[in-house]
């Protein structure tokens, strides 16, 4: 299945909200009719500059709108907010600010940009809005209100690769949801602030008042997507490690959970934070405080652990941590597996496959065990919707460890039999080939491993509902 053409992406900032039908239209719009207009406002030659707006001439909103287009010339500068550049001839247009997604009646959205070259512009062509098919400068039939895309309501499994945020070069993953389909990505990892005892950042390179991907964040789910923010990971100290007390924690948890209005969060604990109990303790008192408030403003918040596993299951340390969780109250909406790293117990290169579906299998009959000695009692079925499964893809840490598209296969067919209800895998910005081929070795940006790029999620895909 190929899908990965070249495009444009284009995040909006929208600065320019407009009352009225758009100015140089005189005539009444047909019922139900939206107008998008194209101007070339000044042309130098070797260059331009032109300014799209959308009126909605409908008697409902325009929800979530995104524009597409092909143009003739390039678009160099979006004047109104930032250009990603992905290749050439079309462009897809998001609003990034969660106040702008929407059109109302008789209300105009415009944005400009700098092109190149200049002379005699042609006007852009193939036009849609929200997937309706739509004309420059004349009116169109506007999409009926249910076309709006808007941010994603979380299906029963989640397909949702990891996205390692600080890592260089920097991953496009609103990019590869326009390019291939996949909504949901994990953004990794929200760590402790180094120099501070409990201030969130990005991997230590950056705070909350960075406002590091929120627009990222807000135009994938203006095309229908969303993240798990996940905190912790294998490197720098969790928050619930450094911070304090609880209220600390809380108010550290809460800033990241309202800069992105996360409603799915993660929390990878590995390493000696795993066996470390004052943060184990804390963060399930803290989690489950966070949950019942966010039940109580009518809203959710989604709980998942990440934890390291051998085939035969999670570790004594991992089963204490999930007891703690669940015992101090938190709703938990699963255990994902770290299926991946095993060591020299597993012996030089693995069926990588056979393993993960291995340790899935065990921590299933764990957590039944935990379930039941709680007096809880979800169900086999609902008990595996609360597994989740992460390979590192490609070479792993321990390179004899190779997990392989076959190997990704055998776990997709185990997940759909079995009803697991997470799958992602480490990390998205691996997978592709690196420059060198398959060279046996650990990445952070590619593989390893002779693949074509987005092998894995190819692979994955057909997870999704």
């Amino acid at each position: 299945m190929k899908r990965h053409g070249a495009f444009f992406l284009v995040l909006l900032v929208l600065s320019t909200w407009v009352s009225g039908y758009y100015a140089d239209c005189d005539t009444v719009p047909p019922d139900g009719s939206v107008l998008v207009t194209f101007d070339v406002v000044d042309n130098w030659g070797e260059g331009y500059e032109a300014r799209i707006s959308i009126t909605n001439g409908a008697d409902w909103s325009i929800e979530s709108w995104v524009l597409e287009f092909d143009l003739e010339s390039q678009m160099d500068e979006l004047l109104d907010g930032t250009v990603a550049v992905q290749g050439a001839g079309r462009y897809t247009v998001v609003p990034v600010d969660p106040s702008a997604v929407d059109i109302s009646p008789g209300e105009t959205v415009s944005f400009g940009y700098l092109g190149s070259p200049g002379g005699a512009v042609q006007p852009p062509t193939s036009g849609s809005l929200n997937g309706y098919p739509v004309s420059f400068n004349a009116w169109s039939p506007a999409p009926p209100p249910e076309a709006g895309q808007g941010a994603s309501q979380w299906p029963a499994r989640v397909l949702a690769p990891y996205v390692d945020t600080t890592a260089w070069p920097a991953y496009d993953f609103v990019a590869t949801s326009l390019e291939t389909g996949l909504p949901f990505y994990t953004l990794g990892f929200i760590v402790t602030e180094p120099g501070t005892s409990c201030e969130p950042s990005w991997g230590g390179y950056y705070d909350m008042d960075a406002n590091y991907l929120v627009n990222e964040v807000a135009a994938l789910r203006a095309i229908g997507g969303d993240i798990i923010v996940s905190f912790g990971g294998a490197a720098n100290a969790e928050l619930a490690v450094t911070c304090e007390d609880d209220a600390t924690l809380a108010r550290a948890y809460q800033e990241v959970i309202d800069l992105y209005g996360a409603t799915r969060v993660d929390f990878d604990i590995e390493g000696a934070w795993l066996a470390e109990p004052l943060s184990v303790e804390r963060r399930a008192r803290v989690v489950a405080d966070l949950q019942a408030q966010a039940l109580s403003r009518g809203g959710t918040l989604d709980v998942w652990f990440t934890l390291p596993v051998m085939p035969d299951g999670l570790t004594p340390d991992g089963v204490h941590l999930v007891e703690t969780v669940l015992a101090a109250g938190v709703d938990l909406g699963g255990v994902n597996l770290m299926t991946m790293d095993y060591g020299p117990s597993v012996g030089s290169y693995p069926d990588m496959g056979e393993l993960a579906i291995s340790a899935a299998v065990a921590v299933h009959e764990q957590l039944e065990s935990i379930y039941l000695a709680l007096g809880q009692t979800p169900g086999p079925d609902d008990t595996w919707n609360r597994v989740g499964i992460t390979p590192m893809i490609g070479v792993n840490d321990i390179t004899d460890e190779v997990f392989l598209e076959e190997d990704a296969e055998e776990v997709l067919g185990f997940a759909l039999e079995a009803g697991v209800g997470l799958l992602a895998y480490w990390s998205a910005n691996r997978d592709q080939p690196c420059d060198g081929g398959a060279t046996g070795e650990v990445s952070s940006s590619c593989s390893g491993i002779d693949q074509e790029r987005y092998g894995f999620l190819d692979a994955f895909l057909p997870f999704l509902p």
